[in-house]
């Protein structure tokens, strides 16, 4: 009785630490989150939702390859488990594996062939792949299902993109933002396609507002500058990178634009010493744009 009653208080101990983690998770602290959740399963190892949920604190702070062992994890104490499924075929598209990513969709097509999230997720894996075709398949049959998905919407917006059919990928992302205006970036892509598609009207209320909502967003803040020094408004490009060196003094790419204005202003000694300051963040590999790419 004695080692019941231990027993029994460790896995009330764990059960504590799980329902801790979740708060912890909802509250953005996604380092505390993984400490409670691992020592709950150090106590209860045999717990397929304390490794889901592990995965998707992993996937949370982007560490795909670490949340994919806990989904694995996950998935032999529940084998047939399609949320577990589908979300380890999304890491697995994450991390570039495609054919895993495929082999679990269309596991999960062979369990539930209603299962919405199993179609619209393998958008984005076969646009990756450049299969548009296929892409497009999938989105008609999730829509079969689910026609009003805002996930479908942006999926197959991504593909039209890469495709550089602009306007029709406007369509799509537009209908993501009417059914779900909190679409993560929603309002960026958009201005992302009327850019490339020469609206730059259109373009620049599409940054304006996204940065409205997202206004520490260094990636729309970047692409907000390049767009407005394509336009020729050097000052409002200007103010751009420097406020994304305000919030991250690392990113090379920054420095390098501001270098070009200084340049093409006739202040080639400020142009140097900032093209050398970007080349020396580059050198430190800060998780910016890298130079390369530019």
């Amino acid at each position: 009785m004695i080692f019941d009653d231990v027993e029994f208080g460790s896995f009330d101990k764990a059960e504590r630490k799980a329902r801790k983690a979740f708060e912890l998770y909802e509250d953005g602290k996604m380092s505390q989150a993984l400490d409670e959740l691992e020592t709950a399963l150090e106590i209860n190892p045999a717990n397929s939702s304390w490794h889901f949920d592990k995965a998707l604190t992993l996937d949370a702070i982007s560490r795909f390859e670490d949340a994919i062992t806990e989904f694995e994890a996950a998935l032999e104490l529940s084998p047939d488990d399609l949320e577990i499924l589908n979300s380890l075929a999304v890491d697995y598209t994450r991390t570039g594996q495609y054919d895993l990513a495929i082999d679990t969709f269309e596991h999960i097509q062979e369990l539930d062939s209603t299962f919405e999230p199993g179609y619209c997720n393998r958008i984005i894996t076969y646009t990756e792949m450049g299969l548009h075709d296929l892409a497009e398949q999938m989105f008609y049959l999730a829509q079969q299902i689910k026609p009003d998905c805002a996930l479908c919407y942006y999926n197959i917006g991504n593909s039209l993109f890469a495709r550089g059919e602009y306007k029709k990928a406007i369509g799509c992302w537009l209908r993501t933002a009417e059914l779900d205006a909190t679409h993560p970036q929603i309002n960026y892509r958009i201005a992302q396609a009327y850019w490339s598609d020469g609206q730059s009207e259109q373009s620049r209320e599409h940054f304006l507002t996204e940065l409205r909502t997202n206004p520490g967003d260094i990636d729309v803040i970047f692409d907000f500058g390049l767009f407005l020094l394509g336009r020729g408004d050097i000052e409002s490009a200007k103010e751009k990178f420097n406020r994304i060196l305000e919030l991250d003094p690392d990113f090379a790419a920054a420095l390098f634009y501001l270098g070009e204005i200084a340049f093409n202003g006739g202040d080639s000694e400020r142009a140097a010493e900032l093209y050398n300051l970007a080349l020396e963040k580059e050198g430190r590999e800060s998780g910016g744009r890298r130079l390369s790419g530019l």
